[in-house]
């Protein structure tokens, strides 16, 4: 019985990237704040650097509300409705923990780099280390969510993060800045999951016709 309420606990997270839909909306944000970074690290005014501060905070917020609205609209209908619980206590606790030790072995490292390497090591370092916390994310999403695409994604981060250690020494100076601000790690995983979703939605609206559409 404890493993059935296991299975249905765990079919109902995988029902919330079924379709798609965050894929394409976080590869779509990813893909326009890495653009934005582009432009930034090749110069541009002061307000540059105000909108790429702001555009992650506002567009995951706004996501908040636009996927429900279009789940609502286009998932549901053909999937069936679910309600999501709010995450237990520890729950929450224990991925904030987890989020702050992150972040705090992040800046430790970065600051050990600063103090230690110089000039294009350096770089490589930070780029390098970027690459692989978005590769450590995905892997985990993969692992707990069974899903292959993200695995992908995963590896994509690993790939453009070994290409970007490898090759820094010997980058022109535009494309190092570029590098730098993540702009190739920023395309490469908004291009891959922009397909990557945009397969998913196409393969959900075909195993999952509304009423009346086989008829």
């Amino acid at each position: 019985m404890t493993h059935l309420i296991e299975d249905t606990q765990h079919e109902v997270r995988r029902y919330w990237t079924a379709d798609g839909i965050p894929d394409l909306y976080i590869g779509l944000g990813l893909l326009l704040y890495g653009l934005l970074s582009l432009r930034t690290a090749w110069g541009g005014g002061d307000w540059l650097f105000v909108a790429q501060a702001l555009f992650l905070p506002l567009w995951f917020s706004a996501g908040v509300i636009l996927l429900r609205r279009l789940k609502e609209r286009l998932t549901y209908p053909r999937g069936g409705y679910v309600a999501y619980a709010t995450p237990p206590r520890r729950v929450t606790g224990r991925r904030m923990m987890l989020g702050l030790g992150g972040a705090v072995l992040l800046g430790f490292l970065l600051l050990w780099g600063s103090l230690t390497l110089k000039g294009p090591r350096h770089d490589a370092l930070g780029a390098g280390l970027v690459a692989l916390i978005f590769a450590l994310g995905w892997g985990a999403a993969a692992w707990n969510q069974r899903r292959w695409r993200y695995a992908g994604y995963a590896l994509v981060a690993l790939l453009v993060g070994g290409w970007t250690v490898a090759r820094m020494d010997s980058l022109a100076p535009e494309m190092r800045a570029a590098t730098v601000h993540a702009v190739p790690l920023l395309l490469a995983l908004g291009g891959a999951m922009l397909l990557g979703g945009g397969w998913s939605f196409l393969r959900f609206r075909v195993h999952n016709p509304v009423r009346g559409e086989t008829e």
